[in-house]
């Protein structure tokens, strides 16, 4: 097997002691392992114990519940603000009124148009009142 990079090994259909004899077996001929079908994090732990270094399966896409109800002003600007620019057409007083509510998130946007991956060249563009 000297092409052989990446083994994939069903985590769902080997026992943890077959688990353990792929890994002792594969991983000092540098195989990297692919543990598939990781569903809890016991898994996983056990996985990376075993010398895995890389996964498969919906235990890393599956949404996890926000256990805290409040959004912080914070938010509440962001969210705002993301909803204006997203209109067809710009409308900008209520852009003002909300980015002026949150200091932080103003100073956070001009550091960013202000940036070279932004885009914007010139000197004017954000002129205050």
């Amino acid at each position: 097997m000297p092409l052989v990079k990446f083994l994939k090994v069903d985590y769902r259909e080997c026992g943890e002691s077959a688990q353990l004899a792929i890994a002792q077996l594969y991983l000092p001929r540098k195989i990297s392992l692919v543990a598939e079908k990781v569903e809890i994090e016991d898994e996983l732990k056990r996985s990376r114990k075993l010398g895995c270094t890389f996964f498969q399966r919906c235990f890393f896409s599956k949404p996890t519940m926000m256990s805290d109800r409040d959004i912080s002003a914070g938010k509440t600007v962001c969210i705002k603000l993301i909803r204006e620019i997203t209109l067809p057409e710009l409308n900008i007083p209520p852009l003002r009124t909300s980015s002026s509510a949150s200091l932080q998130f103003t100073y956070k946007l001009l550091r960013y148009i202000n940036s070279p991956p932004s885009g914007v060249t010139g000197e004017g563009y954000l002129k205050s009142e």
